[in-house]
């Protein structure tokens, strides 16, 4: 993982349900925590080898106007995970 999806996983694992692993937390709140712009979380959560492409991170619920965030299902990650 590079630096920013190590530190964008974080912050998806801090806010996802302990036991369930589900998370509902915003792409704004997840750019401030970490210090980069929304567009930067959203291009690290969704590009190609983003979190999503590895498996990291799971949609589970698509967000919207009056629906509220994405929400996602938060994977652990593997022992030993490389930069392709």
């Amino acid at each position: 993982l590079t630096g920013t999806q190590a530190k964008v996983w974080l912050t998806f694992w801090r806010f996802a349900d302990a036991d369930t692993g589900l998370c509902g937390v915003s792409y704004a709140t997840v750019a401030e925590r970490v210090g980069c712009s929304v567009r930067q979380v959203k291009n690290v959560v969704n590009g190609a080898g983003g979190l999503k492409a590895k498996g990291l991170l799971t949609l589970v619920r698509r967000g919207g106007l009056r629906r509220g965030a994405n929400g996602f299902r938060v994977r652990p990650v593997p022992p030993r995970v490389r930069e392709t």
